[in-house]
């Protein structure tokens, strides 16, 4: 699921036996159950405290027993490590983007400005998304009722350590 249509075209492209819904996960009535929810890229947090405590609860509703989920996120201790106030993301002949970012509320939030110049247009957009430490995660996986809670540092299963560049937690209904 996603809110944009150009991300679900694209990722339609890349997998064609997966299901992929346009919409708005805080509005989504989960009527199916589902052995897996993939929730990937940091497509989570960019809502209050109790709205995407509210998402996972939707999720663990949606998942048959045993079911799992996965969360990928930016991990912040690397981000706090590493901190830059700008980064070029992509520096091309016909596209650059360019992301200004500013730590807040206690390092719990990362607001970023971000531009993207397409030949001769230019297009801004702000983001900002919560920062979920470790253990965070842990304790809002386990308030829904997630057990058997597990952290990685990426995708192939690597050891999370501090430095881990992501944050991924796999949870059990």
């Amino acid at each position: 699921m996603d809110i944009s249509k150009d991300f679900i075209v694209y990722a339609k492209k890349t997998c064609n036996k997966t299901i992929f819904i346009k919409g708005d996960i805080r509005k989504i009535n989960y009527n199916k159950k589902y052995d897996i929810i993939l929730n990937l890229e940091t497509s989570f947090g960019y809502y209050n405290d109790k709205t995407n405590k509210e998402i996972v609860k939707k999720f663990y509703n949606s998942l048959k027993s045993k079911g799992r989920i996965i969360i990928e996120l930016i991990n912040p201790e690397y981000i706090y490590s590493d901190f830059k106030d700008k980064l070029i993301l992509l520096n091309q002949q016909n596209i650059k983007i360019i992301d200004h970012n500013i730590l807040q509320n206690q390092k719990k939030y990362i607001k970023t400005l971000r531009i993207i110049i397409l030949k001769n247009s230019t297009y801004k957009k702000i983001i900002k998304l919560r920062l979920y430490s470790k253990k965070e995660l842990l304790e809002i996986l386990e308030y829904v009722g997630f057990k058997k809670i597990k952290f990685y540092g990426d995708l192939s299963g690597r050891k999370y350590i501090n430095k881990s560049n992501r944050l991924i937690v796999v949870g059990q209904k």
